[in-house]
């Protein structure tokens, strides 16, 4: 059987230090361009990916144990949802006039690349695990 909380709790961590090390990467890159580097909403879109997939982590293993034919429907809406939410986050960021708005549209699709190949990663290990273990 697999250990769902150790699970939860190792891609809690993974995620967190996946968000710091691509804040701390983007904040040394626009260092070395000489960019303006908003590092409040870089670290707010951070966490907004990882707030999203921590929930999204969550409602997986609900569905997976509750109705495991959509566990299928319900990751590919969750990628979706996951674009969704970071193309909004750049609109309303945009449209209310932030400053360096290319900076941090160019993070959010830095922060969704990386939190989207962690996630993708960890579910295939996950389902792997789960067949491994039958």
């Amino acid at each position: 059987m697999v250990n769902k909380a150790a699970l939860f709790g190792k891609y809690v961590g993974v995620m967190t230090f996946v968000v710091v090390v691509v804040t701390v990467v983007l904040y040394a890159v626009a260092t070395w361009l000489h960019c303006d580097f908003p590092l409040g909403p870089a670290i707010g879109c951070g966490m907004l990916l990882l707030l999203y997939s921590i929930v999204a982590l969550a409602l997986y293993f609900y569905i997976r144990s509750h109705t495991p034919k959509q566990v299928t429907s319900y990751l590919l809406a969750m990628k979706v949802a996951r674009l969704v939410l970071c193309l909004a986050f750049i609109v309303v960021y945009a449209v209310s006039g932030g400053e360096s708005t290319l900076v941090v549209s160019l993070s959010m699709v830095v922060y969704y690349l990386a939190t989207l190949v962690i996630s993708s990663y960890f579910y295939v290990r996950f389902e792997y695990l789960l067949k491994e273990s039958v």
